[in-house]
């Protein structure tokens, strides 16, 4: 019986590039685009996400603070 399942999407499965993410919220931020990205993806907080021990709405939420983000989420 198989008890897990190990799965590495990113780049692995489907290609995808953070870049294009930091080129649609930048114009809602202050920072520079690079100061952007080390804000969002740079950090501890993307692997709990991406490891699942934080919820989508409080990583968005948390995007927005430490982005300055004056966008609403959706």
């Amino acid at each position: 019986m198989v008890e897990t399942i190990i799965w590495d999407f990113g780049n692995v499965v489907a290609f995808f590039d953070h870049q294009r993410a930091i080129q649609q919220l930048i114009r809602y931020s202050p920072l520079e685009p690079t100061a952007l990205y080390q804000a969002i993806y740079e950090t501890p907080t993307l692997d709990a996400y991406e490891q699942g021990l934080i919820s989508t709405p409080e990583f968005v939420s948390w995007a927005c603070s430490v982005g300055q983000l004056n966008c609403t989420p959706r």
